[in-house]
């Protein structure tokens, strides 16, 4: 791409960005207007981004540079990009490591056959009025603290009929529907991501029936899964995407998966764990009682029961869920970034946060590693979109904006723009820490050299 075309595309998202903040200093907040519909609402998951404010950036990327055809995320989550994609007719490719993250996207990215999923959906809720059985089909260490009895038996009852649907695209969508029976009918707290056993009264007290949460669920969900449909109608080719999509489960830190695709994507875009998820967004303590119920086959069939031998597993393989040479890790970031290097210096003065900055240096040597990786697969002149926000540790704040700002550069990158942000509303748990200290975020918008 010549140099001159180069800089008249950075000066056209500059100055479309510039335009915005003129407008209105808040214009980035999206208070009042940030809303999940269609296929955006289909699940409840940790930390989601706001859709119509990632879908305006794109859409200034692609005024910018009209190219660009294949999207990529490395940090799925629920599917917002691959969503926001696909409403736009490009093709996607998506990652993640939880598992219940990739069976949200695949849900999301369909097919869209909407009036034979109506038919399968009757003859599924035929099927669980005609079941009575108290058989468990399930059974996992530590059910009887999270799950009633007759919880667990109308959640296999419910387990049972689906699998008798034939189809797996169907059932990934009553997988992901009965997601939300197990969020509500568990014994942990739904004001928290993290597993947490209820009050003994509050137990005491509620007796949730599993099945009529799950109708309503499958009801509000197809009606989303309609409107998606109606919404996709330009690109769907008899119900189905006339993109390509690709969502694997993925560990970003590897680089199997991700060298495939070097060199091939036009424009990432994403927004990594904030921190590791012990200590901010226990995304996979979120997801282990829901995949408890699911058939793991359905989302990969090369996937290991071992992902659920304890609550944790999911998240001490995520990024920093292992603080072994911790040390030689802040070492390595230390010369990346000078921003880790202040931040890790400081915790590592005092012995009470020094365990911080542990936990600090693993987390950022793993994003770092991540960067390197998922930077190689974006093309010379390809751009990056990176939403962050800057946490609390031991007492002091992460600049993890800056920090993955210099992680980029590091890595071939160069600065276009950046969003500073504050965030009205977000979908945190009630009771976390954390949630009080993340008032703001940071997109940065990057260009390969």
């Amino acid at each position: 791409m010549a140099h001159a075309n180069i800089l008249n595309i950075d000066t056209s998202i500059r100055s479309a960005i510039q335009t915005k903040n003129s407008e209105d200093a808040e214009y980035w907040s999206f208070r009042g207007r940030a809303k999940r519909d269609a296929a955006h609402a289909l699940i409840q998951y940790p930390a989601m981004m706001v859709p119509q404010m990632q879908g305006e950036i794109i859409d200034i990327i692609l005024s910018a540079s009209p190219d660009i055809e294949t999207l990529f995320d490395p940090f799925v989550g629920s599917g917002t990009i691959l969503t926001e994609a696909m409403a736009r007719g490009k093709d996607f490719i998506g990652f993640d490591i939880n598992p219940l993250a990739i069976l949200s996207s695949q849900t999301k990215a369909g097919p869209y056959y909407v009036a034979a999923l109506d038919e399968k959906i009757f003859d599924l809720l035929a099927r669980l009025d005609r079941d009575r059985s108290t058989t468990l089909d399930i059974t996992f260490p530590g059910q009887e603290k999270w799950f009633k009895p007759e919880v667990s038996q109308a959640l296999s009852r419910i387990r049972r009929c689906i699998l008798r649907e034939e189809s797996k695209w169907a059932r990934r969508f009553f997988w992901l529907s009965l997601v939300e029976a197990v969020r509500q009918c568990s014994n942990s707290r739904t004001s928290t991501f993290k597993l947490h056993i209820r009050a003994i009264s509050d137990l005491e007290n509620t007796s949730p029936d599993a099945q009529i949460i799950f109708r309503d669920a499958i009801q509000k969900n197809f009606d989303s899964y309609k409107k998606e449909a109606k919404q996709l109608q330009k690109s769907l080719n008899r119900g189905s995407y006339s993109g390509d999509v690709t969502v694997k489960l993925v560990d970003s830190v590897t680089t199997k998966e991700i060298k495939k695709n070097k060199g091939k994507i036009d424009l990432l875009v994403t927004s990594p764990p904030y921190g590791d998820n012990a200590t901010t967004v226990p995304y996979g303590q979120f997801s282990f009682l829901a995949l408890q119920w699911i058939d793991l086959q359905d989302i990969d069939s090369k996937i290991s029961d071992d992902i659920l031998k304890t609550t944790h597993e999911i998240d001490a393989r995520s990024l920093g869920g292992s603080i072994r040479w911790a040390e030689e890790k802040a070492e390595h970031m230390s010369v990346i970034s000078h921003s880790f290097f202040k931040t890790y210096s400081s915790l590592n003065k005092d012995k009470e946060t020094k365990p911080h900055a542990k936990r600090l240096a693993a987390f950022c040597y793993d994003l770092e590693q991540s960067i390197i990786n998922n930077a190689s697969c974006v093309r010379s002149g390809g751009f990056m979109i990176w939403t962050l926000g800057d946490r609390n540790t031991g007492g002091a704040t992460v600049p993890l904006s800056e920090i993955v700002k210099e992680s980029l550069i590091n890595a071939g990158a160069e600065s276009v723009a950046s969003i500073e942000r504050s965030i009205p509303s977000k979908r945190m748990p009630k009771k976390n820490n954390v949630s009080n200290t993340m008032s703001t975020e940071t997109t940065l918008i990057m260009r390969m050299r």
